[in-house]
């Protein structure tokens, strides 16, 4: 593969997704990740105390989906990226994909609270904590995304430019 078809693919994955958000279960990348979390937010947040164990229960499960798919879209770029981006900027680029395993991790941790039995002030205090991680989680894949994106514009956009350079 050329750098411009690997950063032409990067893209077409992040386009895919904003296209056509898909089912939960088909989590392929941090846009894609990002859309489904927020799914599961918008069911979480509509729920009724009564229904938080099953809530709780669809929201690990979504999780653990967004998890796989940034563990395999994150493991193309680590693997495509770095004779495109280079040393510096590959390092960076894995520095905020660990930035983000983590909070998935912290937020995945988090929602592995037994809720049978807690009372409705734990609950309540729970259901806040989780919303809170959702937001947070949301905003740091939503980020890391559109920074990436950027980049990889900017880079294709000069590989472009050599390329009609030369048939010129």
């Amino acid at each position: 593969m050329t750098f411009l078809e690997i950063i032409q693919h990067t893209i077409e994955e992040h386009r895919k997704i904003r296209n056509d958000v898909g089912a939960v279960g088909h989590a392929a990348n941090d846009m894609e990740a990002m859309f489904s979390v927020q799914r599961s937010h918008a069911g979480w947040a509509q729920s009724s105390l009564e229904d938080l164990p099953q809530s709780v229960e669809r929201l690990r499960q979504a999780v653990g989906v967004v998890n796989e798919g940034l563990r395999r879209h994150y493991g193309y770029e680590e693997q495509y990226l770095p004779p495109v981006f280079g040393d510096t900027l590959m390092k960076a680029l894995v520095f905020e994909h660990n930035e983000v395993r983590g909070k998935l991790s912290a937020f995945l941790t988090s929602i592995n609270t037994d809720v049978a039995g807690m009372s409705q002030e734990g609950l309540l205090t729970y259901r806040s904590s989780i919303q809170q991680g959702i937001g947070d989680l949301m905003q740091s894949i939503e980020a890391h995304a559109s920074r990436e994106e950027v980049v990889l514009r900017m880079i294709a956009r000069a590989l472009e430019a050599g390329q009609t350079a030369k048939e010129a």
